[in-house]
């Protein structure tokens, strides 16, 4: 029998979406009608993916509507010629027929997002839900949440009772050592509101009041004073214990006095429980010479009584006392939402992240044909792509309509389908609301439909190339055995994919035995480098290879040392609106709308227009510029007219002044992108342009342009933004990920006070397991999580990859499940070529691809038409000062190939603020006495052709980087090189390499000079 509830689970690279677009296809083109797309819905995660498949699905059916149809589109038609029945004839006219009323009827092509479906859901009720129908949806909630927050702030005065709450918060604050500001505690905790993971506790703060949580604020501080009470007790008999026994000097380093002296203290923080209890179990609590004594052995057990008693108080002062700490954030977090509640009301606006609360209150518990009814469309058959992703309530809200469906018969009289795909291994979203549980309850025992279903598990690899294919199965199943909790087990035991290409592939594995941070870092950072280098020597372009991090921090690292040594690249921190020098231009433009006077707007105008024209005299420019009369400066400088300014709209002005100026922008995504910020701003927002400067100010870290992956660069992601991505050459640096940090999240926790149940929002701490039943049910559910998201991240990581997989980590002689180091060590440690001093770990082999008919000047040209995205940092805190000098003064000049190129080069460096500016300007002074030289200064004229720092790539698998090449007529060549050191012999020898490799390409390198830049000019002619 034909299954009507269909699960796959799909590993990486399985062909997902391929199954995806051939099940919908079975469906449109089995059916009797040409519009089933009307009655089919697919549900998915991301718009890219919703993309995807729609731009699958129109590209198949166009394919198949062909009499010669592309060999890409072969596979698929085979897949739907076997399940369906059909001729090829058949399938041939049907696509045809299908394809051309689907674009006709595009509106009905239902797939989507599922946040899309529950905007139109909501629509649909809108009358139902009180609500306008035309609503605006906010994807953002930080700045509403911070407006409501100083709504509430500016109104305490009509609460002396919240205003007394907060101040005395406030003043525990200050006494800690904090700042009194409590807007950021509140910002931290509304969070909460937006996140699907804390409804439950949100639905019981909207319950109480704030007179409610005060009171409770007081039964737990009278608590928590008769545990101080308790603990001095204990501490004060202890003592009594001790000194009656004269065994103050026999304890092993002093450790159990100095505790119970801390204990007396109330010093909770630093009263180290584990530690002494370990003491105690391992018979170390005294020196090791007095186990001999009977009577030390019995006192050990009295003393343990003692500990455990004082163990139990401690535990329970750090539970009240995080119970405190919370109170406060917690008793307005309902006063936050209801004042977000009303500004969403007064503007029209739906939070995204509310949606599903709102079907779950409002819609879900409607009759399923009624919902179809306002909908105006009912379904036959839904599609659920990235299961894993879904959260409880997402599912729980559609689980009704799909039983409809499911139990009920189409127009044909069949019943309507189910087809859910995704990948347990791949849920990275837990914390904004994802349950992997909805998967693996469906993949065990639950249905919650009263239909069969069918479960497969999509086991061959289209991706990844043999050896990497290998070396992921051997490194998942084992680490599915070392798996603390059963049900993370069971998501990775079964894990073996066959591979489906033949061609080798290559995996590594390189341990760094650097201790301390910097030098770790900086090893990590030339690993990858040599990395990249290799690869492109081999022929493997900038655009094949992909760096994959854990976090912002690691990204902007990588980033900047790529930019550093010239190796083009794009990442979240280059696509920033906010990194275009032209978007910067115009946003100084704009302070000058609010303040003509403003100096620190008028100066960095004026060196973005000197980096566009040398001037005669720098200084008179900026003084002329900065003094003249706002009207003057506008018609000298910004070449418009000051009554423009004031007179047109702020785009219509900003455009005019673009094109007056002379200044590109047209084809430039970062304006384009700025201007469509400042237009949606103005047009939604009140406040002019100061709210806008405001607002971009706030969130230009977010505020990005899209990526062009085309482009000839490294591209460098986080992990969970190349969740279904690939890329021929993957590199992971850093793969230290630790399974269990201590961070910011919030946890719903249950206690009892005077018989009474209560509920708290409070700070994940350590200790939590020994908060009572309650806490050590959270922590062993937040620990079983965190196990398997971190082996997830790496599992997302390792799977990226095509051809080649680098993963770079910190050496540690502790194989655990602690990190993801621990987890590869423990892996390399149980294969046959294991040695524990051996740092790299190979599978297969690499790929020589060579790039033909290559010469120099051809990649020269190639290299020099890259975009810098980035700004680089010279002054990486890992780089030694010299380093970092050497490195500016030879950043410096590869920049200059000709004399008058100087000023240009002068002000990018001073604007840019590449490091301190003293050394900015040693680095110009020395770049002078370089230009000035009576030597050299006719290798810098125009008579000459230059190559400045570009690679060459020699037949033994070598990269050579020359400072300078000076062409003149018939190949002859002069090279140059730089050195900001003591003269070495190895110089030497570096720059006949050089003119050994130009000779080898048809140069004739007529002199080879090494120039020695200091407090003097050394020139040295070899």
């Amino acid at each position: 029998m034909k299954p009507y509830f269909e699960i796959y689970s799909a590993s990486a690279g399985s062909g997902k979406t391929f199954k995806l677009t051939s099940k919908y296809l079975q469906k449109l083109l089995t059916e009797k009608t040409n519009d089933s797309f009307k009655k089919i819905l697919a549900l998915t995660f991301t718009n890219k993916a919703c993309e995807e498949m729609k731009t699958r699905v129109l590209k198949s059916l166009s394919d198949f509507s062909k009499l010669e149809m592309k060999k890409s589109s072969t596979e698929l038609f085979k897949v739907i010629q076997q399940t369906t029945g059909l001729k090829s004839r058949e399938i041939q006219m049907k696509s045809k027929e299908v394809l051309q009323n689907l674009l006709h009827n595009y509106s009905f092509f239902q797939i989507s997002t599922i946040d899309s479906f529950n905007h139109s859901l909501i629509k649909s009720f809108s009358n139902e839900l009180n609500i306008i129908s035309d609503f605006q949806v906010v994807l953002d909630p930080d700045e509403i949440t911070d407006e409501s927050i100083e709504n509430l702030m500016n109104n305490l005065s009509y609460s002396k009772t919240l205003s007394n709450l907060l101040v005395e918060f406030s003043c525990e604050k200050l006494k800690n050592g904090k700042t009194w500001d409590i807007r950021y505690d509140l910002r931290d905790l509304s969070s909460t509101l937006h996140n699907e993971n804390y409804t439950e506790f949100i639905n019981y703060a909207a319950s109480s009041n704030v007179q409610e949580f005060i009171e409770l604020k007081k039964k737990l501080e009278k608590l928590e004073k008769r545990i101080k009470k308790r603990i001095k007790l204990a501490v004060n008999e202890c003592d009594k214990f001790i000194d009656k026994l004269g065994l103050r000097m026999k304890f092993t380093r002093n450790a159990f006095p100095e505790f119970l002296k801390k204990a007396k203290k109330i010093d909770i923080q630093n009263v180290k429980n584990q530690n002494i209890e370990k003491l105690f179990l391992n018979n170390t609590l005294f020196r090791k010479a007095e186990y001999s004594n009977l009577e030390i052995k019995q006192a050990q057990q009295t003393l343990f009584k003692y500990f455990h008693k004082i163990s139990k108080n401690t535990w329970d002062l750090k539970q009240k006392q995080a119970l405190i700490k919370s109170i406060v954030p917690t008793s307005v977090l309902n006063l936050i939402r209801k004042e977000i509640k009303k500004l969403q009301i007064q503007r029209n606006e739906i939070l995204i992240s509310d949606f599903n609360s709102i079907i779950c209150d409002e819609i879900k518990d409607q009759p399923a044909p009624y919902i179809y009814e306002k909908v105006g469309n009912k379904i036959d058959h839904f599609l659920i792509d990235e299961f894993q992703d879904t959260s409880k309530l997402q599912w729980s809200n559609i689980v009704p309509l799909i039983s409809n469906t499911l139990e009920s018969c189409d127009s044909t009289g069949l019943p309507g389908s189910l087809t859910l795909c995704g990948d347990v291994k791949q849920s990275l979203y837990r914390w904004r609301g994802a349950d992997p549980d909805n998967f693996i309850n469906l993949l065990t025992d639950q249905n919650p439909f009263k239909i069969d279903k069918k479960v497969e598990r999509l086991s061959e690899n289209y991706r990844s190339e043999k050896e990497i294919v290998k070396f992921n199965n051997g490194l998942f199943s084992h680490l599915a055995k070392l798996f603390e909790h059963s049900q993370n087990q069971f998501v990775y035991k079964d894990l073996s994919q066959e591979h489906k290409k033949e061609d080798p592939g290559y995996v590594s594995i390189e341990f760094i035995n650097e201790v301390e941070k910097l030098a770790q870092e900086n090893a990590f950072l030339q690993k990858t480098i040599s990395i990249i280098y290799d690869a492109n020597n081999r022929g493997i372009n900038y655009c094949d290879q992909c760096i994959l991090v854990r976090n912002r921090k690691e990204q902007k690292l990588v980033t900047e040392f790529l930019v550093l040594n010239n190796i083009p690249c794009i990442s979240s921190e280059s696509l920033l609106i906010a990194s275009s020098q032209k978007v910067q231009l115009l946003l100084n433009l704009l302070k000058l709308k609010i303040n003509t006077n403003d100096l620190v707007a008028r100066k960095d105008i004026l060196l973005f227009f000197l980096t566009q024209n040398e001037r005669e005299d720098e200084f008179l420019f900026f003084q002329n510029g900065l003094k003249s009369e706002i009207s003057l400066f506008f018609e000298k400088i910004l070449k418009t007219k000051y009554e423009d300014f004031t007179e047109l709209s702020i785009s219509e002005f900003l455009r005019l002044f673009l094109d007056n100026a002379c200044i590109d922008y047209h084809q430039d995504s970062y304006v384009q992108f700025f201007f469509d910020e400042l237009n949606s701003f103005l047009k939604k927002k009140s406040g002019g342009v100061h709210a806008f400067l405001q607002f971009f100010n706030k969130n230009e870290e977010k505020l990005f342009v899209s990526a062009n992956y085309s482009v000839n660069s490294v591209t460098v992601l986080t992990i969970h933004k190349a969740k279904g991505l690939e890329f021929p050459l993957i590199i992971y640096p850093f793969a230290n990920s630790k399974t269990h940090v201590r961070s910011k999240k919030k946890i719903h926790y249950y206690f009892n006070i005077e018989e009474e149940r209560k509920e708290l929002l409070i700070d994940y701490v350590t200790g939590l397991s020994n908060f009572g039943e309650s806490g050590q049910v959270i922590y062993n559910e937040v620990q079983k999580q965190e196990e398997l998201d971190n082996v997830n991240v790496l599992y997302v990581a390792l799977t990226r990859a095509v051809s080649e997989l680098y993963i770079i980590c910190t050496a540690t002689k502790l194989p655990s499940m602690d990190s993801h180091n621990g987890m590869l060590w423990s892996f390399v440690k149980q294969l046959e070529n294991f040695k524990a001093d051996k740092i790299k770990y190979t599978w297969g082999k690499r790929t020589k691809r060579i790039q033909k008919n290559k010469d120099l000047k051809k990649s020269y040209q190639l290299a020099s038409g890259f975009k810098k995205v980035i700004k680089p940092n010279f002054y990486m805190p890992n780089l030694d000062k010299e380093i970092v000098k050497g490195n500016l003064f030879h950043q410096f000049m590869s920049k200059i190939e000709y004399s008058h190129h100087f000023n240009k080069v002068k002000i990018d460096f001073l604007m840019d603020e590449i490091c301190d500016r003293d050394q900015v300007l040693k680095i110009i002074k020395m770049a002078k006495k370089v230009l000035n030289n009576k030597h050299l200064k006719r290798y810098f004229s125009n008579e000459y052709e230059v190559i400045c720092e570009k690679e060459i790539f020699t037949p033994d698998n070598k990269i050579l980087i020359p400072d300078r090449i000076v062409l003149g007529e018939g190949k002859k060549a002069t090279l140059i090189d730089y050195k900001t050191g003591a003269p070495r012999k190895s110089d030497n020898d570096q720059v006949t390499l050089y003119a050994s490799s130009l000779g080898n390409m048809g140069f004739d390198v007529e002199k080879i000079l090494l120039v020695y830049v200091g407090s003097s000019i050394k020139i040295v002619e070899t």
